[in-house]
């Protein structure tokens, strides 16, 4: 899932979002050619968290979303009301993630105990540790289909994913991918068909992957297009991708660059082909997705931190 930085998605404070409505992608439907739609993202609702907890990932059903941080030992419940309450870890240190399992509802959270051991925290103050095959770094972690899948990288540009399921832990995926060394160079994100595996760095290629780890489409933006040509080489290769998101039809990446508000917001259709690249001028990174819901949620740093969820709709493109 995303993780968020703070310098990858805000840098200042007092920034007037005025646009509640963004059109910022065109997409496919059977009806249509690819280019005459467009996604249309309106805000429903925000809620400020405290600067102290910087978030991490976000999780569980619209009506109790979990949050949590990498610099807080506790998570916050939001309920259907947009109340907020602290709910605790059931360990000392931040979670590596955490996941909302719907039989029986509760929280669990996974967590590193050492250098090559994980930790499940249940959310009824039980664990239990297990050893990690490999020496690599974890870099992310998703929790689909009663699974954890974790993103890890050797020394080198290998990025590998492994399943841990009923106690066992198996390397499904290996890529190499671009990035500098000692950063984390993919972001894990659930889908219906499996898992996408999103690069950070340039060229910003995501895969998806089935449960096994087979490669079922790989995604990627074409620089050529005329969003990109409105940014020049350098802001180009200093882009930093937040994660790739599945819509009802397709998929969404965003890109930010870490010294500015740009961000660019790019929809692919449902078989990975580039629609649009449209650069906005906002401190947000979209980082979860609810594609029957037809709703996304981001982080935005205006005078606070705040969770945003924006509808999206199709809309004529113009």
């Amino acid at each position: 899932m995303p993780r968020m930085t703070q310098g990858q998605c805000w840098q200042s404070k007092g920034l007037l979002l005025c646009c509640l409505i963004l059109v910022i992608a065109a997409a496919c439907s059977p009806q249509t050619s690819p280019n005459d739609r467009s996604l249309e993202l309106s805000e429903i609702w925000s809620q400020e968290i405290p600067d102290s907890f910087v978030v991490a990932g976000i999780t569980g059903p619209l009506g109790r979303l979990v949050i949590w941080s990498s610099s807080q030992p506790f998570f916050l419940e939001r309920d259907i009301r947009g109340s907020i309450r602290e709910v605790a870890t059931g360990g000392g240190d931040p979670p590596l993630a955490v996941a909302f399992t719907q039989a029986p509802s509760s929280i669990v959270s996974l967590a590193l105990a050492g250098t090559q051991a994980a930790e499940l925290r249940l959310s009824h103050d039980t664990s239990a540790k297990f050893l990690l095959p490999f020496k690599d770094r974890v870099a992310d972690v998703e929790y689909l289909n009663g699974s954890w899948y974790l993103g890890a990288q050797d020394s080198l540009q290998a990025f590998t994913v492994h399943k841990l399921s009923g106690g066992t832990v198996l390397r499904i995926f290996s890529q190499s991918l671009p990035g500098p060394k000692g950063h984390g160079r993919a972001v894990l994100n659930g889908h219906a068909e499996g898992l996408l595996v999103s690069s950070r760095f340039f060229p910003f290629q995501t895969y998806l992957i089935a449960e096994n780890g087979r490669v079922q489409r790989q995604i990627s933006p074409s620089f050529s297009s005329e969003g990109f040509r409105h940014l020049d080489d350098s802001t180009r290769q200093r882009l930093v991708a937040l994660g790739t998101l599945p819509l009802d039809v397709g998929y969404l990446q965003t890109l930010a660059d870490p010294f500015t508000f740009a961000r660019v917001l790019v929809t692919y259709d449902g078989g990975g082909s580039m629609i649009r690249a449209v650069v906005v001028e906002a401190p947000i990174g979209f980082v979860a997705s609810y594609p029957t819901e037809r709703i996304v949620l981001a982080l935005r740093q205006l005078e606070h931190q705040e969770i945003v969820a924006y509808r999206w709709r199709w809309v004529p493109h113009h």
